[in-house]
């Protein structure tokens, strides 16, 4: 019997709002040969490979968001953390390959030091329409989303909304009274205010990240997109791409928003290290048009203007 330490698991890591969690799904049902339809929200959203991360206990992933790097003190501890837990949790008898995924770029070494035999799929998004277009999906399908399976702890989960509410407060400020921000803020998921809370919270984020310039006439930011961001303490770490080393198989975000399919089989069948069946391929395609037709057409195609369009609506109405 393998230790968990030496089984073939499947990575994946992504930015939020890059469909990782889609892709998880379809190789987690193909890993185990159960070829079911997956789940997929109004919204876009497929969360279904959520590893109990609601109760803090996916081990495996060496944690999901980096807001988490701010419950321990170093990250020699947080390390030590995960893997004596992961010791506790699973033996030679209870462990098998497993999909596991996680927003943690710098947890990549962690995957190659102690997991040797595991793949590691990376999604980047190195165009500004990548980039763009996952925020806006990340909007869409989270914190305004009352259904969103959450893939986190409450108490993470407390600690973004706060930062969210905060945030957007400040941005609705901008074009209504400050009572009348925060009265949406209170209630968020009124169909009332929908237009109004998505352009302020996507705003919010293209601010945060250094991005608002690509969308609206503002002076230009350092886009730190491609940076670890740490939350807790407002720093940056290194680009992304530091962590992805050449063994890992990436995939261009831009595979859903050209329809790429054949791409998208590719890279599953890098990280199975097989070839595909037929059956299995049928199975990513009809996934794959059931996912991207869900997602708004104009977001995937010309994110730049469907912000602009989001903006002239929410203005217009307010004026």
């Amino acid at each position: 019997m393998l230790s968990v330490f030496d089984q073939r698991h499947i990575f994946v890591v992504f930015n939020p709002g890059s469909g990782g969690n889609f892709l998880a799904g379809v190789i987690n049902n193909i890993l185990n040969s159960n070829l079911i339809s997956l789940d997929i929200s109004a919204t876009g959203s497929s969360h279904t490979v959520l590893r109990d991360k609601s109760t803090g206990t996916d081990y495996l992933s060496f944690g999901t968001l980096m807001e988490e790097h701010g419950y321990f003190k170093s990250a020699e501890e947080r390390e030590s953390f995960y893997v004596e837990n992961i010791k506790k949790t699973y033996t030679s008898e209870n462990s098998k390959p497993e999909v596991i995924w996680s927003h943690d770029f710098t947890n990549i070494p962690l995957y190659r030091k102690y997991f040797k035999n595991a793949r590691i799929l990376v999604i980047n998004n190195t165009t500004h329409d990548e980039q763009l277009a996952s925020l806006f999906m990340l909007a869409k399908k989270t914190i305004l989303d009352k259904n969103c399976l959450l893939p986190m702890s409450r108490d993470t989960w407390e600690i973004v909304i706060k930062r969210w509410s905060t945030n957007c407060v400040k941005q609705l400020s901008q074009f209504m009274n400050n009572d009348d921000a925060k009265k949406m803020i209170d209630d968020r998921f009124n169909d009332e205010y929908k237009d109004a809370l998505y352009y302020a919270t996507v705003r919010m984020i293209l601010f945060s990240y250094g991005m608002l310039h690509l969308v609206e006439d503002v002076p230009e930011q350092k886009n730190i997109y491609e940076y670890v961001i740490y939350p807790v303490t407002q720093t940056l770490g290194k680009r992304l791409d530091y962590y992805v080393d050449n063994e890992c198989t990436v995939l261009p975000y831009s595979y859903l928003a050209t329809g790429d399919y054949e791409l998208l089989a590719e890279k599953i069948s890098a990280v199975l290290e097989r070839s595909l069946n037929n059956d299995e391929l049928s199975y990513i395609r009809s996934s794959f048009d059931r996912y991207r037709l869900s997602q708004d057409q104009l977001l995937l195609s010309n994110p730049k203007s469907y912000y602009k369009n989001i903006r002239a609506a929410v203005l217009n109405k307010v004026q």
